[in-house]
């Protein structure tokens, strides 16, 4: 286990092309799942949800 996550890191940090994709479809879905909530929210809960 702790070497799979290891090497997890060290993809992560390395900034691999594949990981920059995920991490843009990440900041993607996380834009939009907080969108649905900011409609929903008053605008203290949303910075609060969109803080963690």
């Amino acid at each position: 286990m702790q070497n799979e996550l290891e090497r997890l890191y060290d993809m992560l940090v390395s900034q691999t092309d594949i990981m920059k994709n995920v991490d843009e479809l990440v900041e993607k879905q996380i834009a939009q799942e907080l969108l649905q909530f900011k409609e929903l929210a008053t605008w203290s809960d949303y910075e609060c949800e969109r803080d963690k």
